[in-house]
């Protein structure tokens, strides 16, 4: 198979430093794990085995709109080799064409190692090389390989290599950085004292969002932790001159368009309860948790997909936040010849909450309660009173302290050829002594009977 090299030059004037690059270079993760960088100046993607999964037109246009988010000036080229689509970059006839013809011998830096840039001077191998009548990378070509070690050196012969694409540079592993940050210096006064103008650091704040999130994304993660930090500028009435808001999602979220009315929302309470005394001269956005998500490849531009679950988990996250993690739920159809048993409760879509477990699921033949260590042969009479239940055989009453449940168990007219059947709605109940019981309420009497049928030892 033919390799594919892209390479993406960071034209000069962005202002950019390596940390920008490297960020930019862990967005890219999303298209490939072979991944290089030429110090500040380019990145290199190999996209050879990810042919199947994008066009070179619709990557070209991708990392386009990646490179929006870090504020950087790009150009894209592809090529069979690093050094190749490097000198692209340099010569554009040679992008449109790809004829050698057009590349001039002072393109030998280009082919010496296009993952450095700290390239050994190459100044008298090319005086010497036009001293000989070679002006063009396609006569250097021409030369025999034999004698170039002689003739010209070792460095000759590396440069014969990579020109030819008979040879590729070793690619070292790209390790992104475990912690995901993202800041920016401020110079904006509107945020001082009692006057709170909170939305310039929105604005601000979206953009450092874009880009932590897109980095995320690359690695196939979503976040489930994230924090803001101020750092406040050093007046003299300010004691505590950096402050952290750290928000625990219950959705874990993957871009920033769920995340945004999140943020806003604590950002408007906690600055209403407590103001910045003085104005945010360093803000930072960072993702303290996140979890592996799925990496399945969309269209670029529709979007509506990604709006459409961006807004559910958001919805989910505000009815969680009001209502309680125990009363939101997701319907699933389920199977079965009762019509007013269809459905199932289950958890919501990327929800793994512990507390959830302990509370019953109405019809859920799949996730079965736990069940008493100590079961009566025979369920006995209970009297149920408000906050206690008495055991009219032993005369034992018991305080109720909490109840779980219910749990419903009945029979199906078709297997229960009497008609008479079975209708319970059991509970776990806990005693002041700490004593755990299951009982169980009997609907088919008239008025309902309440039963104890085990214990929790």
């Amino acid at each position: 198979m033919e390799k594919r090299i892209v390479c993406i030059f960071i034209k000069s004037g962005s202002g950019t430093e390596y940390e920008v690059i490297r960020s930019f270079a862990e967005a890219c993760f999303r298209f490939t794990p072979h991944i290089q960088l030429r110090g500040e100046e380019a990145v290199f993607l190999d996209i050879t085995q990810c042919l199947k999964l994008y066009s070179e037109n619709s990557l070209k246009a991708r990392l386009f709109r990646i490179a929006k988010y870090f504020h950087l000036n790009i150009t894209v080229t592809y090529s069979n080799h690093p050094s190749l689509s490097l000198a692209k970059i340099y010569y554009p006839e040679f992008d449109r064409t790809d004829d050698t013809n057009s590349l001039p011998i002072e393109s030998l830096f280009c082919f010496l190692n296009p993952f450095k840039q700290d390239n050994h001077p190459l100044s008298s191998l090319i005086e010497h090389l036009k001293s000989l009548g070679i002006y063009r990378i396609s006569q250097f070509l021409e030369l025999p390989r034999e004698s170039l070690g002689s003739r010209f050196g070792e460095i000759a012969v590396q440069i014969h290599r990579y020109a030819s694409a008979e040879a590729q540079p070793v690619w070292n592993q790209f390790q992104p950085r475990l912690v995901i940050e993202e800041s920016v210096e401020l110079e904006n006064d509107s945020t001082e004292g009692t006057d709170i103008t909170i939305e310039p650091l929105l604005f601000t704040l979206r953009t450092l969002m874009d880009r932590a999130m897109s980095r995320l994304r690359g690695i196939s993660h979503k976040a489930n932790k994230v924090s803001l930090h101020f750092q406040l500028a050093p007046w003299s009435h300010v004691i505590q001159k950096k402050r952290t808001l750290t928000l625990p999602l219950l959705i874990d979220q993957g871009t920033s368009v769920g995340l945004m009315p999140l943020l806003r929302e604590q950002l408007f309470h906690d600055l209403s309860k407590n103001p910045l005394p003085a104005p945010v001269r360093v803000l930072k956005f960072r993702i303290d948790q996140s979890i592996p998500s799925s990496s399945s490849q969309r269209d670029f531009f529709e979007t509506k997909e990604a709006a459409r679950s961006e807004s559910w988990d958001q919805l989910l996250s505000h009815l969680l936040s009001q209502y309680g993690r125990n009363r939101v739920f997701a319907a699933s159809f389920y199977d079965t010849y009762v019509p007013e048993q269809t459905w199932v409760r289950v958890l919501p879509i990327n929800c793994t909450f512990s507390g959830h477990s302990e509370n019953f699921s109405q019809n859920n033949p799949s996730g079965i309660p736990k069940r008493p260590s100590r079961l009566l042969k025979t369920p006995e009479t209970l009297l149920l009173k408000p906050a206690q239940i008495i055991h009219p055989a032993s005369g034992r009453a018991w305080n109720i302290v909490s109840w779980k449940g219910p749990e419903r168990i009945a029979t199906q007219w078709w297997n229960d050829p009497s008609a008479k059947g079975v209708y319970r709605d059991y509970y776990q109940i806990i005693t002041h002594c700490k004593q755990k019981l299951w009982i169980f309420i009997d609907r088919n009497h008239s008025p309902p009977q309440v039963f104890l049928h085990g214990y929790f030892d």
